[in-house]
C-alpha cells in the first residue's frame, strides 16, 4: 500500500498507518470470502446437475429393462421376427448406458462435489469470522493474519482434490447469489432463526404455527 504523500509531491518512505493496514487486511479477506462463496454455491449447484442426470439415467435403465422384459414375453406369444429384433437393439441400448455408467457415474461425482461444497462452507465461514474480528480493534493483526494463513492453507487442500465445475453450474450460482440472494438474510429472518435472547427485533416474532 503506498504510504503518504511527502511535500515533494512524491510518496514517503513511512510504513502505512496501523488502520491502513488493518483496511487494507479487511479488503483481502472480503475478497476471499467472496471467491468461496461462490466456489461453494457452484459445486452445489453441480451436485444438484449431476444428480439429476443420475436420475435420469436411472429412469430410462428401467423403461429399457421393462421394454426388454415385454419383448421377451411378446417373442413367446406371438411368433413376429420383428419383435426380435426390437428387442435386441434395446437390450444393446441398456448394455451401452450400463457400460457408460460404468464408467462416467455421475452419482459418484455428485457426491464429491457435495463434500467439497461442505468443506468450502467451513471455509467461508473461517472468512466471516476474520472479517468481523478485523473490524474489533482490540484483536491484534498479526493474529488475525496468522489465521489468514491457516486458512488459506487448507482452502488450497480443498482445490486441489475437488473436482472440476462447469460454466453452467456458475452461472446457476450467479443467479442464485445475486438474484435469489440465498446468502443473505433480512433482519427478520434472522430473528425468526434465534432464540428470543440474541434477537435485535425486541419483540418476540410469532410464527404461523404459534397463531394457529
Amino acid at each position: 500500500m503506498n504510504g503518504p504523500v511527502a511535500k515533494h509531491g512524491g510518496r514517503s518512505l513511512a510504513p502505512p498507518s496501523p488502520a491502513d493496514a488493518r483496511s487494507a487486511f479487511e479488503s483481502q479477506v472480503r475478497e476471499n470470502y467472496g471467491r468461496v462463496a461462490y466456489s461453494h454455491k457452484t459445486h452445489l449447484k453441480m451436485a444438484d446437475k449431476l444428480s439429476a442426470r443420475q436420475s435420469r439415467y436411472k429412469v430410462a435403465q428401467i423403461i429399457l429393462s421393462a421394454l426388454i422384459t415385454s419383448g421377451i414375453v411378446g417373442t413367446l406369444v406371438v411368433d413376429q421376427k420383428w419383435l426380435g429384433v426390437v428387442t435386441a437393439l434395446v437390450s444393446m441400448g441398456q448394455l451401452a448406458l450400463s457400460s457408460y455408467l460404468k464408467d462416467v457415474n455421475p452419482g459418484a461425482v455428485a457426491a464429491l462435489h457435495c463434500d467439497a461444497a461442505s468443506e468450502l462452507w467451513g471455509v467461508r465461514e473461517d472468512f466471516l469470522s476474520l472479517i468481523a474480528d478485523a473490524r474489533d480493534p482490540s484483536t491484534p493483526l498479526e493474529d488475525l493474519k496468522a489465521r489468514r494463513a491457516v486458512v488459506q492453507e487448507r482452502l488450497t487442500k480443498i482445490y486441489k482434490g475437488a473436482p472440476q465445475t462447469d460454466g453452467d453450474a456458475y452461472r446457476k450460482a450467479q443467479i442464485a447469489l445475486q438474484q435469489n440472494e440465498e446468502l443473505t438474510f433480512s433482519e427478520a429472518e434472522l430473528d425468526r432463526l434465534l432464540p428470543p435472547s440474541l434477537r435485535r427485533g425486541g419483540e418476540p416474532i410469532t410464527t404461523p404455527q404459534a397463531q394457529q
